[in-house]
């Protein structure tokens, strides 16, 4: 079975501002149609975060899918209150991502503010400028989920630890703690005797 990272999408605006906003359409198509071409299980939101009402929507429906990561993408400038409020609570990394459809956009100004709104909440965020449609920016999105997966699913993970470090070598003693505060598996200790058990 192969791993493949599963990722919620949401695209966010403003409402009440042109903004070139119907490139916005477009662009959603493209990014659409890109993403799909990626190995990774996308979880799409019918509608784009707009205000409070659909931040809060889109929330509820991310927490329900188990994803491993949320990318929310700016093509149009979006208050960084609504995306706020969209992750409220969401315990995974976040990547933002944003373009330049037009001078009208201000997406990119629209996602710095996001982003440093994400970095001063203390949330676990990479930001991506680009072009949607660009190998680079595909490997960036792809190591990123990848990354994000494997963070997760290690969280669930025991290692069986076999053996003892004789007292001459107290420097290889493994530090559980830290295995745990740093990749998030638990180390399990097992004693020579119970192999059978385990197999």
């Amino acid at each position: 079975m192969k791993f493949k990272p599963k990722i919620g999408i949401a695209f966010t605006s403003v409402e009440g501002y042109d903004l070139d906003q119907d490139k916005l359409e477009i662009f959603e198509k493209e990014a659409k149609t890109v993403l799909g071409e990626m190995d990774l299980e996308k979880v799409y939101l019918d509608f784009k975060v707009k205000n409070e009402n659909n931040s809060k929507k889109a929330n509820a429906l991310f927490k329900k899918e188990d994803i491993d990561l949320l990318m929310i993408i700016v093509g149009v400038w979006t208050p960084d209150s609504t995306v706020i409020s969209l992750v409220n609570d969401l315990k995974m990394p976040i990547l933002v991502f944003t373009t330049s459809l037009s001078i009208h956009t201000v997406s990119v100004n629209g996602a710095q503010v996001i982003v440093a709104s994400l970095k001063e909440l203390g949330y676990d965020f990479k930001f991506i400028f680009g072009d949607i449609g660009s190998a680079e920016v595909h490997k960036k999105i792809k190591d990123y989920a990848m990354a994000a997966a494997i963070v997760k699913k290690l969280k669930d993970t025991r290692i069986g630890l076999m053996g003892h470090i004789p007292d001459i070598m107290l420097s290889l003693e493994v530090d559980s703690f830290s295995v745990k505060n740093i990749f998030g598996p638990t180390v399990v200790p097992i004693d020579y005797y119970k192999i059978d058990y385990y197999q």
